[in-house]
């Protein structure tokens, strides 16, 4: 084999290596580390927020538990709307998250499928249906 050839060769299986380890799950891009900062960044922010709520909700609880007669529906009124406006977060939180990352999880679910039997719809892995 003459060195030309022996060269090209090497080219070639250095640019599919790089290829495939390009293509390894574990095997992060450049911008991945940024991204990642970004989301955990955003997670302890929403934890923090849920931290809050939850002390906002125990608050009113205790006012109720504490409270009679009219005061106490007048407190229970509170915690009803104070839950109400939490679940109404909540789910305004998970569209957005839908919005913004449902397509990535189409897409990682689609690996998975392509990798994994899917039995979502097989009655005798879900007899309940």
């Amino acid at each position: 084999m003459n060195t030309g050839a022996l060269g090209a060769a090497l080219v070639t299986l250095l640019i599919s290596a790089q290829g495939l380890a390009a293509q390894q799950p574990g095997q992060r891009a450049p911008g991945d580390s940024t991204a990642h900062a970004m989301m955990m960044n955003k997670m302890e922010q929403h934890m923090r927020m849920m931290d809050s709520a939850n002390v906002r909700l125990d608050s009113l609880v205790r006012r109720m538990n504490q409270a009679t007669g009219n005061a106490k529906v007048s407190a229970m009124a509170q915690v009803i709307n104070e839950l109400v406006a939490q679940r109404r977060g909540m789910q305004a939180h998970m569209r957005q998250m839908m919005q913004t990352h449902g397509p990535m999880m189409r897409g990682h679910r689609m690996n998975r499928r392509n990798n994994a039997t899917d039995t979502s719809g097989d009655p005798e892995h879900h007899p309940e249906q």
